[in-house]
């Protein structure tokens, strides 16, 4: 379920949480272990919204059911690309979880900068996000090589289709709880603010 079409956004702020364990010893030296997951996490606001289209958002928010439903947000900035991310990519050669550098065949040839860092994209097989973390160039063959965080969190076979354009999200509500608030001021003009976590 995509947002209502009624929902423009007008921003976004994004967490990017990666839990570890940290413990702390009496003469105050720390160990931090890394914990194999992590979540985005976001404030998606709306601009104004006429009364009307307030309340049909809220009615569609509702029928997520709290923290049940999950529905999909093309984020703006963040799911489009700074690089020019053209062709239409494939992974080359099938990855385990845990990987972090994948190769990609079917991008347009010979272009620099096809993904900056800081990019996300999404594998066809799993719906997990993940951002590039260095500059990536396709060769002559159109090939190239992605570093991506996190890690794999789930095995991705050869051939698998990677959006790289207009990366959707898939989040739930990160609370039971939501909270209209309606005014008669401001010209009857309404704000929705919606906090989510990535549905993993």
């Amino acid at each position: 379920m995509p947002l209502p079409s009624q929902l423009s956004i007008d921003t976004v702020e994004l967490k990017s949480n990666s839990p570890t364990i940290v413990s702390e010893g009496r003469n105050l030296v720390t160990l931090a272990r890394a914990v194999p997951s992590h979540r985005w996490e976001a404030t998606i606001k709306s601009v104004p919204l006429l009364s009307a289209d307030a309340r049909a958002v809220s009615a569609w928010v509702n029928s997520l059911g709290g923290r049940f439903g999950t529905f999909t947000a093309i984020l703006p900035e963040v799911s489009t690309p700074k690089g020019v991310a053209t062709g239409t990519p494939l992974t080359s050669g099938s990855y385990a979880i845990g990987a972090s550098a994948i190769t990609m065949s079917g991008f347009t040839a010979s272009v620099t900068g096809q993904l900056k860092a800081g990019d996300v994209l999404k594998f066809g097989n799993h719906t997990k996000v993940y951002q590039v973390t260095a500059d990536t160039s396709s060769n002559s063959s159109g090939v190239a090589v992605v570093n991506i965080y996190p890690k794999l969190t789930k095995a991705v076979p050869s051939a698998t289709a990677v959006t790289v354009r207009d990366v959707p999200f898939l989040f739930r509500l990160d609370n039971d709880i939501q909270e209209f608030k309606l005014s008669a001021q401001n010209s009857g003009f309404v704000r929705i603010e919606l906090d989510c976590i990535e549905a993993l």
